[in-house]
């Protein structure tokens, strides 16, 4: 499901989940970035997207998976990409990924990898082709590399 197809009511009813879902990211301040995410999704929804994988098995929603997108002339990037521990490998990741695409318009957008998550993604990553194409240590943590595949970051997308 896209954020933006939801309404106001549904969303506030996920939002706390997600936030729950994506803090056991290594990143810092995950929480702040989140919040400019869905305000940018409220007041540019053609420069970012998310893509939610939902279960309602037990009448409430729960989150099984999401993609986050950015889109400007400069920058068509997937911000972030995760699926419960308990869904991998069921075809989640890989249908987050193709909306990814359709959204983006590219079939080679720009993804960061944090060192840890790096063999965890190396299956999929390998699936559509992705390529390393830089290292950068100190990115977004310091004492951490983050992978870079199809693309370069400048000075204007690196965020420290």
């Amino acid at each position: 499901l896209s954020l933006k197809s939801l309404d106001d009511n549904y969303i506030s009813h996920i939002k706390e989940q997600i936030k729950c879902f994506l803090a056991v990211l290594p990143y810092p301040n995950i929480d702040a970035w989140f919040n400019k995410v869905i305000n940018e999704i409220n007041h540019h929804p053609e420069n970012r997207e998310m893509f939610i994988c939902l279960s309602n098995n037990d009448g409430s929603p729960s989150v099984l998976g999401l993609v986050i997108l950015k889109k400007t002339h400069c920058e068509k990037k997937i911000c972030t990409l995760k699926v419960d521990e308990r869904y991998q490998r069921k075809g989640i990741g890989s249908s987050l990924i193709l909306e990814a695409f359709d959204f983006l318009e590219t079939d080679k957008p720009l993804i960061t990898v944090p060192e840890e998550y790096e063999n965890i993604f190396s299956k999929i990553l390998n699936k559509f082709e992705f390529k390393k194409t830089d290292e950068i240590h100190g990115l977004y943590r310091e004492n951490k590399i983050e992978y870079i595949y199809n693309g370069y970051l400048d000075d204007v997308n690196i965020k420290k």
